[in-house]
């Protein structure tokens, strides 16, 4: 008889522990959000358990609590708050959903920092005891949207009136007004797909506060939050918003005229191009009148995995105190290569390259810094940052502004860039300590080779100082995966079937959905895109970079809310990798179908082996005939020594046939 799988529990007297604390912490809102901290620390996976054993103790208050997770967690920890609530209810405690704000507005303030991309605002409202209780909040227009909220309650009325009477870089707005800019900042943690800090509780309500400011009032709240800048320092922070893709600022930066043409609108981005990676915006040189003033600015951006250089004129009038764009133009655009001096890019910063002794040990202890976030994850690891305040308009965006240093772990090594000497010796002493890592290589190198590195390209920093860059995909094809948190499961379901995508059962517990795609009427199918839906869990993949942000647009449309952005990562074994044994005996067609549409899209895709071209354009030229022979060659060598693919890869004489070679 199979032995029964014994339940997971806590020891009674530590959920008899955090019960107490937690019971003293449901009496005012400061208290509560200092209890959702608690819940924080307690990983993911074992917050269902908690909330079970929580469930034992009949107290009022830990059923204010469950209320409390249910609204901060949603469908996350929905279920076992119910069982939690069923339990209470059964046992004669009829506990009403409680009202966490009450009382009445009574002032606002926000802070006169919208052009740096960061706002802290603050609402005052009364309560039954005569003071105030005040909700602060910082927002970031970026992909933190929300990113904190604190409590002060019972505030007497004559402190705050005293401090925010002498604080003279805060400005008084109205209470729909600051539901307004915690409605975008959030609306970016939607657009990124990222949690929005803890305190849904605090800010729900003005999240569900009717959206009635004209596009005029919404543009005065944003001149008025923002400091008056000279025409050169509104260049700059044009390229900063640029960076965070704060698309409202941007906007807020032209003419009332240009504001009303929404083909202007669209050139502007088109030549911006908002959806590319901002590595660098400044300006070189500025002409100001008394009413108008003409900035010549460059900028370095990211665009398809290759770095591009652009020069733009811009065309500013007065209006007010404002110097506002009326038009631009974008006057160079080419590729950057080392010899591009005028960049920010050959720029030196240190890259300290450390061998890591114990990935855990020293994950945890980065875990303790202040204002370090998970940029993205890379094919053999993960990118991350340490933010800093930086708010000199005047020198604009360079590679590392707002950065104190990037940490790249990268398989079994650990590099830390930063452009402070103070930082890099803070950090050093800090990987080091515990023998966490060693030092193994200082190095003082350009700007751009720093980011060839942070494109995860490369298997180790030794490789980018020597040009090696590693090739996943011999046959020039890159297989990009975006992984997600599924907080709404039949919601995201509902869309891949939406999708016209074809569906295969890989086990109990996962689901492949394949999209493909006919280009004109006597070609096959192309292999589009491949969805993997697990417990909580969808991937997202398909091929080269502007393909796979088209395809994740399409699957986040209308379910951002249902989804938490994880990251992206090159795989390695390409997109034949979940062709399984057991998956081919059920499914004995979908090899053939599978290869036959991938050979397709390699057929008519841009490669870089081929500089560019498809192998449908380079089969007909003598040049392009030369590059896919060198192709087909480094492929045949790799065929013979390792197997990036794994046993389910195409062969050679695969792809030649395709050519016609």
């Amino acid at each position: 008889m199979a032995e029964k799988r014994r339940k997971r529990f806590f020891p009674r007297f530590l959920v008899r522990s955090l019960s107490e604390d937690i019971i003293n912490l449901m009496d005012n809102n400061e208290g509560r959000l200092f209890a959702l901290e608690i819940m924080e620390e307690i990983p993911a996976e074992l917050r269902p358990l908690v909330v079970d054993s929580l469930s034992a103790f009949y107290e009022e208050e830990l059923g204010m609590f469950f209320y409390l997770l249910k609204e901060e967690y949603g469908k996350e920890l929905q279920a076992s708050v119910d069982r939690a609530l069923e339990k209470f209810q059964m046992a004669g405690l009829h506990i009403e959903p409680p009202v966490f704000c009450q009382g009445e507005f009574y002032r606002a303030f926000a802070t006169r920092t919208r052009h740096t991309g960061q706002v802290t605002i603050d609402v005052a409202w009364t309560n039954e005891f005569g003071s105030l209780d005040v909700e602060c909040f910082f927002l970031s227009f970026d992909a933190d949207g929300i990113q904190s909220s604190f409590v002060i309650c019972e505030m007497p009325i004559a402190e705050y009136e005293r401090e925010r009477g002498t604080a003279t870089d805060l400005m008084r707005i109205s209470l729909h007004e600051a539901a307004l800019l915690l409605q975008q900042a959030y609306d970016l943690n939607i657009q990124h797909m990222t949690r929005p800090g803890r305190g849904r509780f605090l800010f729900q309500k003005y999240l569900d506060m009717p959206d009635n400011l004209t596009e005029k009032q919404q543009r005065d709240l944003m001149f008025r939050i923002s400091s008056p800048l000279c025409p050169w320092q509104q260049v700059n922070s044009l390229f900063l918003a640029l960076r965070h893709r704060d698309i409202s600022y941007i906007t807020s930066m032209l003419s009332h005229a240009r504001c009303c043409e929404p083909d202007f609108i669209k050139r502007l981005y088109r030549l911006l191009n908002p959806d590319g990676l901002l590595i660098e915006g400044r300006v070189n040189k500025s002409c100001t009148g008394d009413k108008y003033a003409y900035v010549q600015a460059q900028a370095v951006s990211l665009e398809n995995e290759e770095l591009y250089h652009s020069e733009f004129s811009f065309y500013m009038q007065r209006e007010g105190e404002r110097w506002l764009i009326i038009d631009l133009s974008r006057d160079t655009y080419q590729r950057v290569n080392d010899s591009l001096a005028d960049s920010s890019l050959v720029i030196k910063v240190y890259c300290d390259v450390y061998a890591i002794m114990d990935v855990e040990a020293l994950v945890n202890s980065l875990e303790d810094l202040d204002n370090i976030r998970e940029v993205n994850e890379l094919p053999y690891g993960v990118h991350l940052r340490i933010s800093q305040s930086e708010e000199n308009l005047d020198r604009g965006v360079l590679f590392l502004t707002g950065i104190m240093a990037d940490l790249i772990i990268n398989g079994d090594e650990l590099v830390v860039i930063t452009k402070s000497q103070e930082a890099r010796e803070f950090l050093g002493e800090m990987v080091m300590r515990d023998y966490n890592t060693t030092r193994i290589g200082e190095h003082e190198v350009s700007a751009l080779t720093a980011y060839r590195y942070l494109s995860g390209h490369y298997v180790s920093f030794e490789d980018v100082l020597v040009g090696r860059e590693e090739s996943f995909h011999e046959d020039g094809m890159r297989v990009f995966s975006a992984r997600y948190t599924v907080l709404d499961q039949e919601r995201v379901m509902k869309k891949l079937q939406s999708l016209e995508a074809v569906g295969y059962q890989l086990d109990d517990n996962h689901q492949v959905y394949y999209q493909y795609r006919k280009v004109g009427e006597q070609a096959s199918p192309e292999l589009l895109a491949e969805y993997v839906l697990g417990c909580n869990r969808v991937t997202v993949s398909a091929f080269g970079e502007r393909d796979s942000r088209v395809i994740r647009e399409q699957f986040e449309q209308d379910i951002r809310h249902c989804l938490e952005f994880e990251g992206i990562e090159v795989r390695f074994n390409g997109i034949f990798d979940n062709l399984t044994p057991e998956v081919k005996e059920h499914h004995p067609e979908l090899e053939g179908e599978l290869k036959k549409a991938y050979l397709e899209k390699w057929y008519r895709s841009k490669l870089k082996p081929l500089q560019g071209m498809s192998p449908a354009q380079a089969r007909q030229s003598i040049e392009g005939r030369r590059l896919l022979w060198e192709m087909f060659k480094q492929m045949s060598r790799q065929e013979k020594g390792r197997n990036p693919w794994g046993k389910n890869n195409l062969n050679l004489k695969e792809y030649m046939r395709k050519v016609g070679v």
